[in-house]
């Protein structure tokens, strides 16, 4: 599931597929799988082979693609706080992933108090408010 999660990572993110929908936001779940780990060695590559491009980390950071760190650790959320786009708090409160264990592991990462809060709060909200109604309304109805 990680290398699949990954691989949506590296297309929503490193294409232009989503360059004809300047007003979506797509979620990825689980940090968007392995790319906190893998976006080092992705740009070390992209320095050596096409150093006049922008980073695969740059690119990432800021494609409208928001993870989640549902069910992982506070190593894990730290990592992705520094490689990937918005991160959000989304525990769906299933039995298989418990809210309270993403809240101690948001907890426990060694994070400042904003970066708490946007992923506890502020980037959900700002996705959110991003949309309007009625604009969509209007769409739908033209």
């Amino acid at each position: 599931m990680q290398a699949s999660l990954s691989s949506v990572m590296v297309t929503l993110c490193l294409t232009d597929l989503l360059a004809p929908y300047p007003d979506v936001t797509i979620i990825v779940h689980n940090l968007g799988g392995n790319i906190p780990y893998e976006v080092e060695r992705m740009d070390h590559r992209s320095l050596l082979d096409t150093p006049a491009e922008e980073l695969p980390s740059s690119r990432f950071r800021k494609a409208k693609v928001l993870v989640d760190c549902n069910s992982f650790g506070p190593r894990a959320i730290e990592a992705a706080v520094n490689f990937t786009g918005p991160i959000a708090s989304c525990a769906d409160g299933r039995q298989c992933v418990r809210v309270d264990w993403t809240r101690q592991a948001l907890a426990d990462a060694r994070l400042d108090e904003g970066a708490r809060e946007a992923i506890l709060h502020r980037n959900a909200a700002a996705m959110l408010a991003r949309f309007d109604g009625s604009v969509q309304r209007e769409k739908v109805a033209a």
